[in-house]
């Protein structure tokens, strides 16, 4: 698969990723093991070398860097997502992040409301 869009997280978040980018026409690879130990094989099978991005909406930010982290070491130049509620790793993250973004659903949120 080429030009595909990665996404982890099994919570409503993901799911309304998931929905949104289907209904927008992305190509969709779920990863359905993101138990640490399994991330890296998980990503190879999506073949993370040739997709457009990778959005890691998971509740866990330990998890979502440990998946923005290896899917940039796999290839470099995709784009991640990252939601990350921890301000001090988000900031550390992003900065060194390269192409991408390491997003606070709070933030999101608070940006929603000012445009309703």
């Amino acid at each position: 698969m080429h030009d595909h869009i990665i996404v982890s997280g099994d919570d409503p978040l993901a799911t309304t990723i998931i929905d949104e980018l289907k209904s927008a026409g992305a190509n969709v690879v779920k990863l359905t093991n993101t138990e640490l130990a399994g991330v890296a094989r998980e990503l190879a099978r999506a073949e993370v070398a040739h997709a457009l991005a990778i959005v890691c909406a998971g509740d866990d930010d330990a998890t979502n860097l440990e998946i923005a982290l290896l899917a940039r070491k796999a290839s470099p130049s995709v784009r991640v997502v990252a939601r990350v509620a921890n301000d001090v790793l988000r900031e550390a993250v992003a900065d060194g992040n390269g192409p991408g973004a390491i997003l606070d659903v709070a933030d999101l949120t608070e940006i929603g409301r000012a445009h309703v």
